[in-house]
């Protein structure tokens, strides 16, 4: 184990070692600090359920998923937790709880690791596994309060002492582990045997689907997301389909000079400069500056505008 932690690289949440130190068991207020990060991750993450008028429940689970990582598991929370939406796999007492009425109010990584190569992911998947076993008995995420489930006590505190109950059946360890196959060859072998099946899988989805899906659903996965506005620019009141476009506009010279709330007239004599300063055609929903009054007219009517409206619509009607 000791080599396998230096082989891959591994970080834990913040604060992870003063709670294990502190005398006093961890509450959700703590788990909701917990941070999620979703790109190109294995990871073993926490998941706190609430419901008014009753105590709040955790679920301590991991996602290995050989292309998607810990994404393809909150993936599959998120489809569950929409309007009728429904997943197979989410586990048996997470789904009780939902329909008990709870609802999954904060997901948060525990430890986490960049995507393996094929040839070490099953070694990997088993190193995740034990990790998810140890955080699910450190902090008691058993449905359980009586039962030891032949396991050791590595709670640090009393279990009747913890301010919240579990979702977990059983402990990881006890499952199977899939995806150890030593007779094809060596790990270079293993890794372009793993990235052909990656091409011809991608082949085979687009001449199922046809041409132009994956363009379709980057498209659907940026509409959405516009709509519930997650990658938002509070200081410019914009929304974006992706983090990298977020990303790339915060690195803008007109974001920056309104972060840094510059207000005077920049450099320059363009139409777009001047429309920025004088707000003459101005469109108070969007934030949007145009130069002209044909400009502007072309905003109104376009797909932007439209979103922000809709945007705006919901909005009231969950108010």
């Amino acid at each position: 184990m000791e080599d396998l932690m230096q082989l891959f690289t591994f970080e834990f949440a913040p604060g992870l070692l003063q709670v294990f130190r502190s005398s006093t068991a961890p509450t959700i207020s703590y788990f909701k600090t917990l941070p999620m990060h979703l790109s190109k991750l294995w990871a073993v993450y926490l998941l706190v359920l609430e419901k008014a008028g009753h105590r709040p429940r955790i679920y301590v689970g991991s996602g290995t998923c050989s292309e998607g990582g810990v994404k393809r598991r909150m993936t599959a929370y998120d489809r569950r937790s929409r309007p009728g939406g429904s997943d197979p796999c989410i586990p048996q007492y997470v789904e009780a709880a939902l329909q008990e009425g709870y609802t999954i109010t904060h997901k948060g990584l525990l430890v986490w690791t960049p995507l393996p190569l094929a040839s070490d992911r099953y070694v990997l998947r088993c190193f995740v596994l034990v990790l998810e076993c140890v955080f699910t008995l450190c902090f008691w995420a058993m449905r359980s309060r009586t039962k030891d489930y032949f396991m050791p006590a590595l709670c640090p505190w009393p279990i009747d002492s913890l301010t919240y109950d579990g979702c977990c059946s059983h402990f990881s360890i006890n499952e199977q582990v899939h995806g150890r196959d030593d007779s094809i060859g060596t790990p270079d072998e293993v890794n372009a045997a793993a990235a052909e099946r990656k091409i011809v899988k991608s082949r085979q989805y687009v001449a199922n689907k046809g041409p132009g899906v994956n363009a379709a659903n980057t498209k659907a996965y940026g509409d959405r997301v516009l709509e519930e506005q997650k990658y938002k620019c509070d200081v410019c009141i914009r929304t974006f389909p992706n983090n990298a476009k977020l990303l790339y506009h915060q690195q803008t010279s007109l974001h920056i000079r309104k972060a840094a709330g510059i207000v005077s007239r920049p450099a320059g004599r363009g139409g777009s400069q001047h429309a920025t300063v004088n707000k003459k055609y101005f469109c108070e929903t969007c934030q949007h500056a145009a130069s002209t009054a044909a400009r502007l007219e072309i905003h109104l009517k376009g797909p932007r505008h439209a979103k922000k409206l809709r945007v705006l619509a919901s909005s009231s009607k969950l108010d």
